[in-house]
């Protein structure tokens, strides 16, 4: 294992999608990439990110903790 990190955030009924992007970038340039051979991701979620036909979001992503299915 070259580094482990974590990056917490707040549990509420959405979430900003981007930012957990941009923390898994920020990560991976912090750590670099030379002699990477993978890249494993964990988290407890049941969340839905949805994206438009070309992958971008199109809003915050919906957490666990939403109630407005029920």
């Amino acid at each position: 294992m070259l580094a482990t990190d974590a990056v917490s955030h707040a549990i509420g009924p959405e979430a900003d999608a981007e930012a957990w992007w941009r923390a898994l970038v920020d990560l991976i340039n912090a750590v670099g990439t030379e002699d990477v051979r993978g890249i494993c991701v964990g988290g407890f979620t049941r969340s839905q990110v949805l994206v438009d036909s070309a992958g971008v979001v199109i809003g915050p992503a919906l957490c666990f903790p939403d109630t407005r299915g029920i």
